[in-house]
């Protein structure tokens, strides 16, 4: 059985410089008869899929810990978070982590990189029709020939859609409108 780079190699002899049978056989030291076979068979050479055999990172039982302690450094500022190397410091001295530096550096940079995909705001949608309404007290003041200042209660509706607001003094009928 040849391997898969003599079986293309023959395949290339063949199709690309059109040598002969007996001139691939002299070429590659085979006999006639076995490069006849693969040179000009129809089907094509697949290389079997490698298996990679799955070991158990020595990292996996503290995935958890480490998660954990990189969300909390998330809600510090940026100076007083720990560094990937601080991170493996602080493993290899709370527990018995064996593993190496550069197993959980690699585990941290890709923790981050998650994180900072996940949107930091919500947009706002206003729907038609939508208003919010707040009633509270203002400073006002009041000018002529004398300058009087009072509060005056005013009911506030917003139409945040449109960014249309009302203005309504309590207590009189007079109403505002203005744009925002």
């Amino acid at each position: 059985m040849l391997k898969v780079a003599q079986i293309k190699y023959i395949k290339h002899l063949r199709d690309d410089e059109g040598l002969s049978i007996n001139e691939i056989a002299q070429r590659t030291d085979l006999d006639w008869r076995t490069v006849s076979k693969y040179a000009d068979s129809e089907s094509q050479v697949q290389e079997r899929p490698r298996q990679r055999r799955k070991r158990k990172a020595l990292l996996d039982e503290y995935l958890e810990m480490l998660e954990t302690w990189i969300s909390e450094d998330q809600r510090r500022k940026r100076k007083y978070r720990r560094t990937a190397r601080a991170l493996y410091g602080q493993l290899v001295e709370e527990t018995s982590y064996g593993g190496s530096e550069r197993t959980v550096r690699h585990y941290v940079k890709e923790l981050r990189a998650k994180l900072q995909e996940q949107p930091t705001h919500i947009s706002l949608d206003h729907n038609p029709g939508a208003a919010q309404v707040d009633f509270g007290d203002t400073l006002t003041i009041l000018a002529g020939e004398e300058t009087h200042e009072r509060v005056a209660h005013k009911l506030i509706i917003s139409f945040p859609h449109s960014m249309l607001a009302l203005i309504l003094p309590v207590g009189k009928r007079v109403l505002f409108c203005c744009q925002r």
